[in-house]
């Protein structure tokens, strides 16, 4: 107690601003590291979405061709060019999803290729 009532008050303000100096250093610096991590988590579930747009693409297009298919069994011959185009278009997802998983599938970390699970 001796001692701090001896210190002059430039000195205690120095110290005090000391303080505070290295609080705000190590704030930012947490806040820092906080938004590096944020940033890395958003990239990652952009790549990720631009995955999943042409695998749902994908899903749709070969439940439409469930849905022509099971309409040409039962004898209706109309949909014959819409089941065909349906098979092209299944074929088209397949190509773009192959695309996407080489340009993201290593910067997500996927162990496997996300496409080989699709191929007929």
């Amino acid at each position: 107690m001796f001692l701090v009532e001896k210190t002059s008050l430039k000195v205690k303000l120095f110290g005090l601003g000391l303080i505070t100096l290295i609080l705000g250093i190590l704030y930012t610096y947490s806040s820092y590291e906080a938004n590096l991590t944020y940033m890395e988590q958003m990239s990652k579930e952009m790549k990720a979405i631009s995955i999943s747009k042409p695998l749902f693409k994908l899903y749709m297009d070969l439940e439409s061709a469930r849905i022509y298919s099971r309409s040409l069994a039962g004898g209706n011959t109309s949909v014959r060019p819409a089941l065909e185009r349906a098979v092209e278009n299944v074929d088209n997802d397949l190509k773009a999803s192959a695309s996407f998983n080489k340009k993201y599938g290593r910067a997500l970390n996927t162990a496997k290729d996300l496409i080989s699970k699709f191929k007929f």
